[in-house]
């Protein structure tokens, strides 16, 4: 029997492809016939119309911790009645306002006359172009517009209450760029002003209900003076940098710190805005809006301070100005500063000064004030501390060396200026080696060193002084490589890199090897014996130590970037170099010959470091005593002195003599961080 052959389907399967397939090229030529032809200038129309802006949207700037984890700078959330300008049409946005008015209350104190002048232009057009003359009708632009408000008078802007606050509101709507936003109301928003917004939502163009947030300060004024200050939605971007901001993406009226860390860390605290692409037709009206960006909160700072060695620095300083001591003078102040050793952070950094009474020209002593800034900006004779870099320039010109460095210590005498001596020696001849120096604070030593430098090693008493015109440029830049008298590099804006005069006598470079002619600030002296403590590696001072993420639960958050130490230079010693100066060091404050024995005897730590005694002119505020002399003291030293941990700098300036006052106030630091 034969078998009954089974047909296939498959040309019936193609057949039905090829047919959905000729369909949809019907289809898409149709379509395309009326896009190039059929509808061409309806969709030109539509593509020449329409335009596509990007809006951005301010978040949450990050908050700023202390290394501990304690709070100094934080946010506190407020609602608020916003207003995004969809029109350029000042008539519109007064018909908003005055309906928005129906709903919130406003201030109107900051209203100004030329507010009011604003509103009124706006509600009486064609009055006030009658009250123009021929000529001033001919004007345009700003000429035009400001004629015009000189036409209005008091009488005209004496408004009711009721307009004064749709005036207040118009003020705000105007203050503003096209599909930029600005909050209307944004502190003490009502539940019921919310609700009846919120209601009448369609009816008010551009209104909508958002947040906002309000910086403050747990600590209160404490470090508020580095922590720096924020601007206001309505001061907005500073004015001499606001061309700068915005080429880099910011609104005119958005905040961004002024000052300080908050200056500093502005794009990381700052975060990212929320984008949104809008579409708007000829008339600015919106026709679409899409999220296309939603934004990032900004990061959170962890400083390097210590806030509870901070208050407890504070305190012993606060206690030294309280105290009636002997040598006073016009002492009004003092400085300090704590850096880690290994990593240049910044653990305290603080100043203390006695109200100024400018209307008496003198100090109030029982108003206490804080001058932290004083510690990085303030610049003073700093004297002997800095010897321990005119060792090291000895050391690299090859002045001296390991094995052969004794030089005679006797009063040097230069013509038209008094005579170099050391304290400890003032008329005999003693020979010294470089340690010794340090130990006994050797004025006339570095002066040595200095000569040296200059081309003029032998000079003796009833020589003419004739050292290299360029000495004293050689001799600065070495300091600066230790950090004295160039930046610091910290972590901050607009800080002192001292004070150098510009035009100076030949002897100036003599009397600059130790410490009695450019000014330092506190900061810069810190930076120094941190550098000398390090066997020469300079650090930048660092206020920041970690960005971190925001944690919705603790607000800590993650660790986003750990700030490495920034290595600004090494000096060019070598190791047992530096362990000759350190020894020396370690020989001021523990030597029997050291000028800050006394002030350690029996002291359970460690301590190597150097004191100085400057003999300055007066520049504080009091006027009456401009130009008196006065004695600067300074100690600057490290601890432990064999591995060292932190870095202790004080200054105390202004004073009528030295007792060693700074060396005094520096052991209390040491022992309040190593016993607490």
């Amino acid at each position: 029997m034969n078998k009954k052959v089974k047909k296939s389907h498959i040309p019936l399967r193609l057949n039905l492809l090829f047919s959905v397939i000729v369909i949809l090229f019907i289809i898409l030529i149709v379509r395309l016939v009326s896009l190039q032809l059929t509808n061409h200038d309806k969709y030109t129309t539509i593509l020449t119309d329409t335009k596509a802006i990007h809006v951005k949207t301010e978040m949450a700037r990050g908050q700023i911790f202390d290394r501990n984890g304690v709070l100094l700078v934080g946010n506190k959330a407020h609602t608020t009645i916003n207003y995004t300008r969809h029109t350029l049409n000042t008539s519109d946005m007064v018909k908003i306002a005055t309906r928005l008015s129906d709903y919130i209350s406003v201030s109107t104190e900051e209203l100004k006359e030329r507010d009011l002048k604003d509103y009124w232009a706006v509600l009486h057009k064609d009055e006030l172009n009658s009250r123009l003359s021929t000529s001033e009708k001919k004007l345009s632009g700003v000429a035009l517009y400001n004629t015009q408000l000189e036409k209005i008078t008091a009488e005209d802007i004496m408004f009711s209450d009721k307009d004064k606050q749709i005036a207040a509101i118009f003020t705000r709507m105007n203050s503003i760029s096209s599909l930029s936003t600005i909050a209307i109301k944004n502190r003490e928003v009502t539940n019921e002003e919310i609700f009846n917004v919120t209601e009448h939502l369609t009816e008010l163009t551009g209104i909508s209900i958002g947040s906002d947030w309000e910086r403050i300060y747990p600590e209160g004024d404490f470090l508020k003076a580095i922590l720096g200050s924020v601007s206001t939605e309505k001061t907005g971007l500073p004015q001499q940098e606001a061309n700068l901001l915005m080429a880099q993406g910011y609104a005119s009226n958005s905040r961004v710190g002024t000052s300080f860390l908050e200056k500093q860390y502005d794009s990381v605290l700052r975060g990212t805005p929320k984008v949104t692409s809008v579409t708007l037709d000829t008339n600015n009206k919106v026709m679409s809006s899409t999220e296309t960006y939603e934004g990032k909160a900004g990061s959170n700072l962890v400083l390097s301070l210590d806030t509870a060695l901070q208050k407890r620095v504070d305190g012993i300083l606060t206690n030294f100005l309280t105290r009636n001591i002997e040598h006073k003078g016009l002492n009004s102040s003092i400085y300090a500063v704590v850096q880690k050793t290994s990593t240049g952070e910044i653990l305290s950094i603080n100043g203390k000064k006695y109200a100024y009474n400018e209307e008496k020209d003198t100090y109030d002593t029982s108003k206490i004030e804080d001058d932290i800034l004083g510690a990085m900006n303030k610049n003073f004779g700093m004297g002997s501390v800095v010897k321990a870099a005119s060792v090291g320039i000895g050391y690299k010109y090859n002045i001296i060396d390991e094995e052969n460095n004794v030089l005679i210590d006797s009063p040097l005498h230069f013509q038209n200026s008094n005579a170099i001596r050391s304290f400890f020696n003032q008329e005999g001849s003693v020979a010294i080696n470089d340690i010794t120096a340090l130990e006994r604070s050797s004025n006339v030593y570095m002066a040595k060193i200095a000569l040296a430098v200059g081309g003029q090693p032998d000079f003796a008493t009833g020589n003419t002084l004739s050292i290299m015109d360029d000495t004293i440029y050689k001799l600065r830049r070495e300091y600066a490589a230790y950090g004295l008298g160039g930046s610091t590099g910290i972590d901050l804006p607009n800080v002192s890199t001292g004070y150098s005069p510009y035009q100076t006598p030949l002897v100036g470079a003599v009397y600059l090897s130790f410490g009695q002619y450019d000014l330092y600030s506190p900061l810069q002296v810190s930076q120094y014996m941190t550098t000398v403590a390090n066997d020469g590696v300079r650090f930048a001072p660092r206020l920041v130590r970690e960005i971190r993420d925001i944690n919705s639960l603790t607000g800590f958050g993650q660790v986003q970037t750990d700030m490495t130490p920034t290595l600004m230079n090494k000096v060019d010693l070598t190791t047992s170099q530096f362990s000759r100066i350190k020894e020396g060091l370690y020989r001021v404050v523990n030597g029997y010959l050291g000028t800050e024995y006394t002030n350690y005897a029996g002291f359970g730590i460690s301590v190597a470091g150097k004191s100085g005694t400057a003999e300055a002119i007066y520049d504080g505020d009091i006027k009456d005593k401009a130009q008196s002399e006065v004695i600067n003291s300074i100690f600057s030293g490290y601890a432990p002195s064999d591995n060292p941990d932190i870095t202790v700098t004080v200054v105390v300036p202004h004073l009528e003599g030295n007792e060693g006052y700074a060396g005094q106030v520096a052991r209390q630091i040491f022992a309040t961080y190593f016993y607490n």
